[in-house]
């Protein structure tokens, strides 16, 4: 029912008759006057309002005096003021987009299972990473397109962050040939005991789990763009785009950072110059953070990095250090794996659940196929190879 019924809630029979987009304009005007954001008789401009699968979408223009921070701080009461989640973007040309979602997230707290037919959804980009599920469908980035080439992703521990992780990187083995994907892994908590899994997968050329390796694997992938910079200068080319052009084969790289602010200076130095630079040679970071505070989250880091990603995080000002919002503090502590995303537009995510056992079993065959010919077409994805049934994925009370 989502907004039909809040307004229709004891409301008189004339209001009723009122069509739905025209009860989204009156709501918002009464919630403007209401909320400090107008002034005098200046008040917001409400543009075009249109329906979607997932509620609503409305064009704002904010009058001189306001900006979009004014508008994040309310977005919480506007949320209930509609029986929704709400959220809002700038569209670059002076409006801000604001989205109302009526309906709920599948998954909701119980979690949404992992499904190889969802995951094998990458295979339809050049290097997809899958992010979950959203109101209008399972949502797979395209890191190779550079709008969506890094993403930062912040949240407490126990947020489900690691484990959106697992899911992607699981995807990634499963979907992609060693030639098509090469992962550099970082991960310093517990000595790396959550991505240990993906240890002996071709698709890793690199994994530091301490300080000593992490810095190895930054000096790798730093050889690595050295190398293609030769490659592309050979072919008389400038980025991993027109090499492939050429007819060469190159893999796209994800380098995949957890802890960022474990790495020592030069190690952080190291990350915020591959995510300005990387991305003509097929460079791709993921960078998490369990601590996304001013001490912690180089403003260059975020600067470089086009899509920001925060799970449930411990305040308001760690939020807006990932998203420019609070979203994320409000999080219910309940709601593991939600996580508020900015990228072609801002969306609520549930994250996909795969326990680890069932995350094993998926890798087992890649680790034990022999590593295929030059011919890409020789390489099967061990998606394919698996049914739902054998996998036998169910949630587990260590899912997150």
């Amino acid at each position: 029912m989502g907004i039909l019924a809040e307004v229709a809630d004891g409301a008189s029979a004339a209001w009723r008759l009122i069509e739905p987009k025209a009860r989204v304009r009156l709501i918002l005007r009464q919630f403007f006057e209401n909320s400090g954001l107008t002034k005098g008789d200046f008040r917001p401009s409400i543009g075009a309002i249109n329906q979607t699968d997932y509620g609503y979408r409305v064009i704002i223009h904010l009058f001189p005096g306001k900006w979009i921070g004014d508008v994040w701080e309310k977005l919480p009461e506007l949320g209930a003021a509609f029986n929704a989640e709400a959220a809002v973007q700038e569209d670059g040309s002076g409006w801000l987009i604001l989205y109302l979602y009526t309906r709920g997230l599948p998954g909701g707290r119980e979690g949404f299972p992992y499904r190889i037919d969802l995951a094998a959804r990458v295979r339809e980009y050049d290097f997809g990473f899958p992010v979950g599920v959203c109101r209008d469908g399972f949502y797979v980035l395209d890191m190779a397109r550079d709008e969506y080439c890094g993403i930062l992703a912040g949240g407490i521990t126990g947020s489900g962050k690691t484990y959106w992780l697992r899911q992607g990187l699981v995807a990634i083995c499963t979907n992609y040939t060693p030639e098509e994907a090469v992962l550099y892994l970082v991960d310093m908590k517990d000595e790396g005991l959550e991505l240990r899994i993906l240890e002996g997968c071709p698709h890793v050329a690199a994994f530091g789990t301490d300080q000593a390796g992490s810095m190895a694997v930054l000096q790798a992938v730093t050889a690595e763009l050295r190398r293609r910079s030769g490659l592309f200068a050979a072919a008389g080319v400038s980025d991993i785009a027109g090499y492939r052009a050429t007819g060469h084969q190159l893999a796209h790289m994800a380098l995949m950072i957890d802890e960022f602010a474990d790495l020592p200076d030069d190690g952080k130095d190291m990350v915020i110059r591959f995510g300005r630079v990387g991305r003509y040679a097929g460079l791709h970071p993921i960078v998490c953070t369990q601590r996304p505070d001013r001490d912690t989250l180089p403003p260059a880091l975020k600067a470089n990095l086009p899509v920001s990603m925060a799970f449930r995080t411990k305040n308001e000002l760690n939020s807006r250090m990932i998203i420019d919002g609070p979203q994320a503090a409000h999080i219910n502590k309940a709601d593991k794996g939600r996580a508020f995303i900015l990228a072609d537009r801002a969306r609520w995510v549930q994250v996909v659940s795969l326990p680890r056992p069932a995350a094993e079993k998926l890798l087992a065959p890649c680790k034990q196929r022999p590593m295929p010919a030059v011919e890409v077409k020789t390489w099967e994805p061990i998606s394919e190879l698996m049914s739902l049934q054998e996998l036998n994925v169910v949630r587990e009370d260590d899912s997150w």
